[in-house]
């Protein structure tokens, strides 16, 4: 997605790092020019992938990317989104309410509903 001119990440993710992209950039841009452009990155946290995004499509000679994420909804959709884009483009497009609400607020409903049960 872009967003405001910049790259951003795929989705909206609590923690993101998308309002501190240029810093990390501007970061990321010396560490690569000393250690040289075929270094390999590797993301742990990629959440939403604000950040990795925009580092790759900025640094095109950055020879290899790892990405991963602790939670297993992200690190599937990640999956979902290298393994088989067209399906979940598909799915996507069919159903737009999918990203409607984001899985923070998701979340936070769940939460509510569990620990307070149903309001109405």
């Amino acid at each position: 997605m872009k967003r405001k001119g910049i790259l951003s990440g795929l989705i909206r993710y609590p923690g993101g790092k998308a309002k501190l992209l240029k810093l990390i950039n501007t970061r990321f841009q010396r560490m690569f020019s000393e250690v040289g452009m075929t270094a390999e990155f590797r993301e742990p946290f990629l959440g939403g992938g604000a950040v990795g995004l925009s580092l790759l499509a900025e640094n095109q000679a950055i020879r290899r990317a790892w990405i991963n994420d602790r939670d297993p909804a992200m690190a599937a959709l990640w999956d979902a989104v290298i393994q088989i884009p067209t399906s979940l483009r598909q799915v996507f497009d069919s159903s737009p309410a999918i990203l409607a609400v984001s899985p923070f607020a998701m979340e936070r409903q769940l939460y509510s509903l569990a620990t307070h049960g149903a309001t109405s």
